[in-house]
């Protein structure tokens, strides 16, 4: 069985005034609770350079063509951060603020940015505007409503001629279906599709919300985007959140190499892993880059977080002599989830300029009891190590002739040796650095997997 790596070459090189601050988008968030109190949480987007935002109080303009109810809302400033991985750095404000509703059924949310789109922006027409964030949502009292938030910080900037995936990691605390959708009609005047390779042209998955873009042509762009919340036992809509988001493209100069996780079915709709409830299962990632000084970060999120008493966690080691990150994740997911999901788990890659996320979609299939064959499987001992080593084959792979074979993080195989499994314990001796590898065990009929660190 191959092993998957991605080798994305990364860099930029991008021209920016010295002293000018610009909107980049932005989106409202809204909680109704079974009384009507409506609670709103504005997030705004600005590339900053030098000029402070100058607002810790904005006004909504909430309204409902159903009762003809109008109000203005003022929401405060509560938090600021920054999200450093585009040229221009960007900077996160995020407004909160409540009001009491009648149940009208439809409301309109809405708020538009003080000057400006930044100039730079080439496919829209008027770029002496600011953006205008609005969301869509319906209350009948008593059902409470919550609008689609998003777990992944935004991500700015894309690198020209390679295929890039961002993925807002959508989640919908009432387990409402959502559906995406590119576009920006009424919201972006003379609003066009930023340019893209033949392979590559720029687009949302109808199902997932992960944005995918091949890009050819640097330079600044805005793109709109909509996420619709379904009611799965009515089939009614929600709500639906109109979310803007400027990207830059740059020149790709740099490299970054990923290695996503083995133990992955690749499908039409992505990567796909089987995890048995009762018993604790892991996805191992890998984060290199041939920079020594990269500010490397590995980072997880998804719904297994996030559901009640989860167990689900992620730890990241860092190599002392190799600059490179091994992320895993691990779940035991409670035996009530068989069957139920499937849930996402998102892997995102940084190296202090550029964000690549990798997502795999997560299968509860059943119970793990003392009937099903896990055989195949082998373990290795002790590791971390000098480079010397046991492997204990499964009962299985008694007898078969086997391969191992060694990989570093960037693909490269470093090591094969062939055994006719006629014992329970196979001694292999390697003379490598000290860094992360990965090695494979392979039968006729089985392939198994594990991370190898070497000291």
């Amino acid at each position: 069985m191959p092993k998957l790596l991605l080798s994305l070459l990364l860099g930029f090189a991008i021209s920016t005034p010295s002293f000018a601050s610009h909107i980049m988008g932005g989106v409202i968030n809204v909680s109704v609770d079974s009384t009507g109190t409506a609670t709103f949480e504005l997030h705004v987007y600005r590339d900053v350079r030098g000029i402070p935002f100058g607002f810790t109080q904005v006004d909504l303009d909430v309204s409902s063509a159903t009762t003809a109810f109008q109000a203005s809302v003022p929401v405060s400033l509560v938090s600021t951060d920054t999200i450093s991985d585009t040229p221009r750095v960007m900077e996160r404000l995020i407004f909160s603020g409540s009001t009491s509703l009648p149940p009208a059924v439809d409301y309109t949310v809405s708020y538009v940015t003080p000057c400006c789109l930044s100039i730079s922006i080439l496919n829209m027409s008027n770029l002496g505007i600011g953006s205008t964030i609005t969301t869509k949502f319906s209350y009948t009292s008593p059902n409470a409503n919550n609008t689609v938030v998003y777990l992944n910080d935004p991500v700015g900037k894309f690198p020209k001629d390679s295929l890039w995936t961002y993925d807002f990691m959508p989640y919908d605390v009432d387990g409402d279906s959502i559906h995406w959708s590119l576009g920006a009609t009424g919201y972006i005047q003379g609003y066009t599709f930023p340019p893209s390779n033949p392979v590559g042209t720029l687009s949302i998955d109808p199902h997932t919300g992960v944005l995918s873009w091949n890009p050819s042509q640097t330079g600044v762009y805005v793109v709109g985007i909509f996420a619709e919340e379904w009611d799965n036992s009515t089939g009614t809509l929600q709500s639906e959140t109109y979310h803007e988001l400027q990207l830059i493209v740059v020149d790709d100069t740099s490299q970054l190499m990923i290695a996503p996780p083995n133990n992955v079915t690749t499908t039409p709709s992505g990567p796909t892993a089987d995890f048995l409830a009762g018993t604790t299962n892991t996805l191992e990632v890998g984060l290199t880059s041939s920079f020594t000084n990269a500010n490397l970060s590995l980072q997880a999120s998804g719904e297994p977080f996030l559901l009640p008493n989860s167990n689900a966690s992620f730890s990241v080691q860092k190599f002392k002599k190799q600059d490179s990150l091994v992320g895993t994740f691990t779940w035991n997911p409670d035996a009530s989830l068989k069957g139920a999901g499937p849930y996402r788990v998102n892997f995102r890659f940084r190296d202090g300029s550029f964000t690549y996320d990798y997502t795999v979609t997560v299968n509860i299939n059943g119970v793990i009891s003392l009937n099903e064959d896990l055989s195949s499987s082998f373990t290795l001992y002790p590791n971390p190590s000098k480079g010397n080593f046991h492997l204990q084959p499964g009962i299985a792979l008694q007898g078969e002739k086997i391969e191992i074979q060694v990989f570093n993080l960037n693909g490269s195989q470093l090591h094969a040796q062939s055994f006719d499994c006629t014992s329970s314990e196979l001694e292999v001796n390697l003379d490598l650095p000290e860094g992360v590898y990965l090695i494979t065990l392979q039968s006729n009929q089985y392939v198994q997997c594990s991370k190898l660190i070497i000291e």
